[in-house]
């Protein structure tokens, strides 16, 4: 007995000066240490484009900055970041294209000249994965201009147009500015005289000639649209007599233009020359296909290996009068 207690004795002992030994240890010191950024591998946008007015630079500008794939920003050497339209109709312009500054591209000066609506914009650093801006909207510009949104058409002398005109004020991108109730007016050039309403306020942006026509002898004339504020707007159209409707009718087969004159009758037995007309920037360009006699029925026909575009249009005249206008 007396042996076991002298184990037990010692065993304590030794336990003791262990923990003692604990208490007394030095304590462990933390050493602290910075995470720098990793490689730089995409962008991000640190200020989202905003306040877009069409034809205007943008109220809010957008930033880019370059980041390592944990979005970390990141000191890189100097690179340009290109902007372009992602999203949405019309045209960017501006200073398109930012050097990078400490890992970032502010811009300054982005403007979208185009329709109304959702634009988003990206952003493309040379070399590094681009990004996309989040939707913002384009609003509607100050009047800039008037936009002739529907010609008129079937002048019949006396009559009003069987096409109404309709003459939009709008703004630099050709958005219709609905808060325009501007004054707009028509004038016919000299032979012919405006029937009906030549003035008419715009409702919405918008003025509708409901009940505009000419009056006077047959031929070609221009109706222009002005609302004083604006460069006017104008256009040609072909005036004819009651009860005579001279047509041309235009069709294509085979490399083959095959023109018709119709309705002609009074011109029987004369003969016609048809002329092409091609729009060449602001002007025409007029050229001679040949002629076409006019038989007693009112007809005349002209075939050809000239294929006329769509957007052309065709002249009948006899001697320098002109019968009938595509």
């Amino acid at each position: 007995m007396y042996k076991s207690s002298s184990t037990k004795i010692k065993g304590l002992a030794v336990a003791t000066a262990f923990v003692m030994s604990l208490a007394f240890a030095p304590a462990a010191i933390a050493t602290s240490f910075s995470l720098k950024a990793g490689l730089a591998t995409t962008s991000t946008i640190i200020r989202q484009p905003g306040g877009a007015v069409d034809g205007l630079p943008f109220a809010i500008q957008p930033i880019i900055q370059i980041v390592d794939s944990n979005g970390n920003k990141v000191t890189h050497p100097a690179v340009n970041v290109v902007a372009s339209i992602a999203s949405g109709s019309g045209t960017l312009s501006g200073t398109t294209s930012q050097t990078t500054a400490g890992g970032a591209a502010t811009f300054t000066d982005l403007v979208i000249t185009g329709t109304a609506g959702p634009f988003m914009l990206r952003f493309t650093p040379v070399g590094i994965v681009q990004v996309t801006s989040n939707a913002f909207p384009l609003a509607v510009g100050a009047p800039s201009k008037l936009a002739l949104a529907r010609r008129a058409a079937g002048a019949v002398s006396g009559s009003a147009f069987t096409t109404k005109p309709v003459v939009r004020i709008v703004d630099v991108g050709g958005n219709t500015v609905a808060s325009n109730a501007s004054t707009v007016s028509a004038v016919a050039s000299a032979g012919a005289v405006l029937i009906g309403t030549a003035t008419v306020t715009a409702v919405g942006g918008v003025a509708t000639f409901s009940h505009l026509g000419l009056k006077g002898i047959s031929g070609t004339y221009s109706l222009t649209f002005n609302d004083g504020a604006f460069t006017p707007v104008s256009q040609f159209i072909v005036l004819v007599q009651p009860g005579v409707r001279i047509l041309i009718r235009v069709s294509r087969s085979a490399g083959v233009t095959t023109i018709k004159i119709l309705n002609a009758q009074r011109y029987a037995g004369k003969r016609a020359a048809l002329i092409v007309q091609i729009k060449s920037g602001s002007s025409y360009i007029y050229k001679t296909l040949g002629s076409a006699l006019i038989s007693r029925s009112g007809v005349g026909v002209l075939k050809t290996k000239v294929l006329i575009a769509s957007t052309s249009k065709v002249i009948a005249k006899i001697g320098s009068r002109v019968i009938a206008r595509s």
